[in-house]
């Protein structure tokens, strides 16, 4: 539960600081103030709790959350 409990709480901590770019990126411009629910099981679970979660705003939009870098992804992609 202590791990939950603060991986929980650096995506809250990570939605606060990129909520712009949250907005713009996923959003089309709808504005988004807060997170409205957060739900685990899409993946395994690694480095004391952490997996991939879907996040739900309060303006309807879900997005995934991944708890590392997507560089090895980016890159692989040609991004």
């Amino acid at each position: 539960m202590k791990n939950m409990a603060a991986f929980y709480a650096d995506i809250i901590e990570c939605f606060q600081k990129d909520s712009q770019a949250i907005q713009q990126m996923f959003c089309q411009g709808k504005e988004v103030r807060s997170i409205h629910g957060i739900k685990g099981g899409f993946s395994d679970v690694h480095n004391k709790g952490r997996c991939v979660v879907r996040v739900l705003l309060d303006n309807g939009v879900e997005i995934l959350y991944k708890p590392r870098s997507m560089d090895n992804e980016m890159r692989s992609n040609g991004l």
